[in-house]
């Protein structure tokens, strides 16, 4: 049984803030519209006995993963792509630089997917010929 977190991955820039849309729908009284704000070593905005550890930026989840802890107990969330205003990350230097450098080139960045490959493929159509 593990006692302890192990120490963050320091290759990998480190989500510490998300800002989200509400994941709920707005109660009558038209409450719950604020954004929600997910951030590293807070509470949990739905759970304020637990503590967010960690969070990740997931592309094949199709959000981020926020994990949180009361110290017994743990819990994953996926925030999905669609609710998400912002996703702040914080990185060591080393790790920028490479950031960057994969940013400004024009070769793809071998994490990612091919654009081609997500794409549904779209025929073009010309009303014209059509009779």
């Amino acid at each position: 049984m593990m006692t302890g977190l192990p120490p963050p991955n320091q290759r990998h820039p480190m989500v510490m803030r998300v800002v989200s849309n509400p994941l709920f729908p707005e109660d009558p009284n038209g409450n719950n519209r604020e954004p929600i704000v997910w951030v590293l070593s807070e509470m949990h905005p739905f759970i304020p006995a637990m503590k967010i550890v960690r969070m990740f930026y997931d592309v094949d989840a199709g959000g981020v993963e926020i994990y949180s802890t009361d110290g017994k107990k743990g819990v994953r969330h996926i925030v999905p792509m669609n609710v998400i205003r912002l996703v702040e990350e914080v990185m060591s230097m080393d790790v920028l630089c490479n950031e960057l450098e994969i940013a400004e080139s024009d070769e793809p960045d071998p994490d990612e997917p091919d654009p081609e490959e997500t794409q549904p493929a779209v025929q073009a159509h010309d009303d014209r010929t059509s009779t």
